[in-house]
C-alpha cells in the first residue's frame, strides 16, 4: 500500500466513524426529543428531507464517478499514445542508422525513467525535458548528406512535437480530477442523512445493520473515486505496461542493430 492507498484508506475510514457518529447523535437526540416532535406529521416531512438529501448525494457522487473515470480513460490514453509515439520515433532511428546513436541512447533513458518516475512523474519532469531537448538538438544540428537521410530527418523532427506533447499532458493529468467542494458537499449530505436517520427511527439492530452496510457501500464508493482520481497511483492506477513494452521494443531493436 503506498501513499495514495493509504491517505484514501484513512480518509474514508474516518468518513465511515463520522457516518456512524451522526447516526448515533440522531438516536441520542431523538430520545430527548419532547412527544409531540415525533409525530405522524414531523415524520413525514423529516422523510422527504432524507429523500432530498440522499437525491442529491447520489447525483455528486455519480458526477464524481463520471469524473474520476473520465480522468482516469484518459490517461490510459495518453499512456498509450505516448509509447506509440517512442516506438515509432525508435523505429525511425533504427531507419537513420548509427549517425545519430546518441539520441536513441537517450530515448531508452527517456523509455526506462517514464517507469521509474510513473508514480510520481512531475518532480522529475525537467530531467525527462531536457531529455527531449537533447534528442531535438541531436536531430536538428545533425547534417544529413542523402536526401533520404534528409527526408528522415525531418520525420524525425515532426515525431518529437507529438511526442513531447503527449508527455506533458501525462504529467498534467497526472494530479487530482476532483475539486475539494465536491468531496465536502458529498460529505455532508451523507452525515446530515445519517443524523436524520438516527432521529426518525428508534434503536433496533436490522436498522443499525442496514445503516452499517450503507456506510461501508458509500465508503468503498468513495475509494474507488478518490483512487480514479489520481491514475498514477494506487490500487486503481492505469498501468505502465505500454512504457515497459515500448523499452523492450527499443532494447530489442539495439541488438538486432549491433548484430
Amino acid at each position: 500500500m503506498d501513499y495514495y492507498d493509504l491517505k484514501n484508506f484513512l480518509a474514508v475510514t474516518l468518513l465511515f466513524v463520522l457516518l456512524l457518529g451522526a447516526y448515533r447523535a440522531g438516536l441520542w437526540l431523538r430520545i430527548r426529543l419532547p412527544p409531540h416532535h415525533r409525530n405522524s406529521e414531523t415524520s413525514a416531512v423529516v422523510h422527504a428531507v432524507i429523500g432530498m438529501l440522499v437525491t442529491f448525494g447520489a447525483i455528486v457522487l455519480g458526477l464524481m464517478v463520471t469524473s474520476g473515470k473520465e480522468s482516469y480513460d484518459s490517461l490510459s490514453r495518453s499512456v498509450n499514445e505516448e509509447a506509440i509515439q517512442i516506438v515509432q520515433f525508435n523505429r525511425l532511428l533504427i531507419e537513420y542508422g548509427t549517425d545519430i546513436a546518441d539520441a536513441q541512447t537517450l530515448l531508452k533513458e527517456f523509455t526506462a525513467h517514464c517507469i521509474y518516475d510513473f508514480n510520481d512523474p512531475a518532480p522529475k519532469a525537467t530531467a525527462q525535458a531536457k531529455r527531449l531537448m537533447q534528442m531535438e538538438a541531436i536531430v536538428r544540428d545533425w547534417m544529413p548528406k542523402t536526401i533520404e537521410k534528409k527526408r528522415l530527418q525531418f520525420e524525425l523532427e515532426e515525431r518529437l512535437s507529438p511526442l513531447n506533447r503527449v508527455h506533458w499532458q501525462i504529467i498534467s493529468q497526472s494530479a487530482s480530477s476532483i475539486s475539494k467542494p465536491f468531496y465536502i458537499t458529498l460529505i455532508l449530505w451523507m452525515l446530515a442523512s445519517f443524523f436524520i436517520y438516527g432521529l426518525n427511527a428508534d434503536f433496533s439492530i436490522f436498522i443499525s445493520v442496514a445503516l452499517v452496510v450503507s456506510a461501508i457501500s458509500i465508503c468503498v464508493a468513495l475509494f474507488v473515486v478518490m483512487e480514479m482520481a489520481t491514475p498514477l497511483g494506487g490500487i486503481v492506477a492505469v498501468s505502465d505496461e505500454p512504457f515497459r513494452y515500448a523499452l523492450q521494443q527499443i532494447k530489442s531493436d539495439t541488438s538486432s542493430l549491433v548484430q
